[in-house]
This record gives structure tokens, sequence and C-alpha cells, in this order.
């Protein structure tokens, strides 16, 4: 195997591919991403927008931005919640 290169088995979503890959797959993105927030709030998760890669810009040039490893904005009863779904690396 090359330098540098890991199994599919030695990945967790500590991984910066796994992860996005998982977020960004067009069948098993949104589910997937429900199946987090549920883990991770204890509650059931409505149906999900799913942005990945989200920059969000500062106010003004003396503001800095944030690059959001997945936007997830819950839409239930007409309001959004938003979730910066972010890992360390």
């Amino acid at each position: 195997m090359p330098e540098g290169k890991r199994k599919l088995e030695e990945l967790n979503l500590m991984d910066n591919f796994l992860f996005g890959t998982m977020v960004t797959h067009p069948d098993y993105g949104e589910p997937f991403s429900r199946y987090l927030l549920r883990l991770v709030l204890n509650r059931e998760v409505g149906k999900l927008k799913v942005i990945p890669q989200y920059l969000i810009y500062g106010s003004d040039i003396n503001w800095h931005g944030a690059i959001l490893d997945a936007y997830l904005e819950e839409e239930e009863g007409g309001e959004a919640t938003i979730y910066d779904c972010d890992h360390a690396v």
C-alpha cells in the first residue's frame, strides 16, 4: 500500500475523507447526518438539508469567517434549526 494511504477499515469519522464522503453521498448523506444528530441530541431529527463545506464570510474585512464541514438545517413546523457538523482532526 502506498505511503500515507490507509485501508477503509482503519478510518473513522474523525477522518476528513470518510466524513466528507458520507455527508456528501447522494443516497446516504442525509440519513447518515440525521443518524449522527439523533445520537448526539438523543432525540429524533426531522428531514435535513445538508450542505457540505459551507463557507460563512465575516461581516467585514476585520472579522474572520468559518468553513463548516457540513451545514445541516432541520426543517420542522416552518422553523429551521441549524447545526454545524464540524469535527476535529
